[in-house]
């Protein structure tokens, strides 16, 4: 009896749940066709509003266009009639003076009762647009006034004296003469030492200019001598003694400076980086093996980044140093790790394995140098873990150039 009992209750308890079950997806579709039937008369009345926006849009432009022409006719007639304006005036003005008295004068000899006020007329419909009014004519162009008269040139000024010649310093005292070697081919003698630079003058100023003076005859050349015999090389002549040093003379005028070297080719920058951190998210079963939850902390140069893919694009050919690392969160799988890719070669890789459910925590990073071309792209993917804790400290991507080509 205990037994037929639970089963009863068992069998309502099933029944219940699928009657519930059925109105919750009963409810569910009213409730989103209800949305869809609202979404499409919503639709409907934004198109009628935008249809009538646009009429009054051109109503709007046609009566622009009509008061701008109005404006124009009424200014180009309004300067043909200003000559008549006023004899006009005095005899419609004289007109308006009699009329008036004649009336004045009516009502006075009438006795006729007054009659009610009649109610107001509806107001008329709108008139129809006139046409627009033609342009008037373009008035003929001014005269050109006349050219000023050219100023007189001033006077070239005069040539500065010539500076003073600076004293030539006195020769150092000769040291004594050494003995008389062997004819020979003797030996070169050490270089002296440089003397101070002396002091700059002051520039002295530019004298007149001497006429040239008359070109003189050209001399006779004289008949060509004949080449001598090559004597025989004599024996190497022994060094003399080295003679005392002289007295250092008085100092030089500066020499002239040189010319300024030519510029040198522009320096490769190395500007081209950027860094990326994780959106501080839990990626729980991510549906793409390339990780996009990348928040960008910095970016130089024309190196860019796409935030719908979580791909990096470089735009400058060269050897990049690429990086990453990622936060695992996952106890349930038996291996963590993620890839790098360049384009969609795997370059680089970080493999681990999952102690328990519990220590199920750890980083890995990984990073190399790589030449990329123009246009290539670097991401992130991964393999085996389910489970990413996006930490800005602990999941991490960038790249950097270290030399360009």
């Amino acid at each position: 009896m205990n037994q037929q009992g639970k089963t009863r209750a068992r069998l309502y308890a099933e029944n219940f749940g699928i009657a519930m079950a059925a109105l919750y997806i009963i409810l569910t579709t009213v409730f989103m066709v209800t949305l869809y039937r609202v979404a499409v008369a919503q639709t409907a009345q934004i198109h009628s509003l935008e249809s009538v926006t646009g009429e009054l849009a051109d109503r709007v432009r046609m009566l622009e266009n009509s008061f701008t022409a109005q404006t124009s006719r009424q200014e180009s007639v309004g300067e043909t009639e200003e000559k008549f304006k006023r004899p006009n005036d005095k005899l419609a003005l004289a007109d308006a003076l009699e009329q008036e008295r004649e009336k004045r004068q009516i009502e006075g000899s009438c006795t006729c009762p007054k009659g009610r006020r009649g109610k107001k007329g509806k107001k008329g419909h709108k008139g129809d647009q006139g046409p627009k009014g033609e342009h008037g004519q373009k008035g003929e162009p001014g005269l050109d006034g006349p050219t000023g008269p050219t100023g007189v040139e001033g006077p070239q000024g005069k040539a500065g004296p010539q500076g003073i010649k600076g004293l030539r310093g006195d020769p150092g005292v000769a040291g004594p003469q050494g003995d008389k070697g062997e004819p020979g081919k003797g030996l070169k003698g050490d270089r002296g030492i440089q003397g101070p630079k002396g002091d700059e003058g002051s520039e002295g100023l530019r004298g007149e200019r001497g006429a040239p003076g008359d070109k003189g005859d050209p001399g006779v050349d004289g008949p060509k001598g004949n080449a001598g015999a090559i004597g025989s090389q004599g024996q190497k002549g022994i060094k003399g003694e080295t003679g005392v040093s002289g007295l250092p003379g008085a100092r030089g005028l500066p020499g002239v400076d040189g010319s300024k070297g030519e510029k040198g080719m522009p320096g490769t920058s190395m500007t081209e980086s950027i860094h990326l951190v994780g959106d501080g998210t839990r990626i729980n079963n991510p549906s793409s093996q390339r990780i996009s939850n990348w928040r960008l902390r910095h970016r130089e140069g024309s190196i860019l980044y796409h935030r719908q893919t979580g791909r990096v694009e470089v735009k400058k050919t060269g050897y990049y140093f690429i990086y990453s690392q990622m936060y695992y969160y996952d106890g349930s799988s038996p291996q963590m790790g993620h890839y790098t890719f360049v384009n969609d070669d795997k370059v680089l890789e970080s493999m681990g394995s999952v102690i328990s459910t519990i220590r199920r925590y750890n980083t890995k990073y990984h990073g190399g140098v790589f030449l990329l071309e123009e246009n290539d792209t670097i991401s992130v993917g991964i393999p085996y873990t389910k489970i990413y804790y996006m930490d800005r400290e602990g999941s991490f991507f960038g790249a950097f150039l270290l030399h360009s080509m």
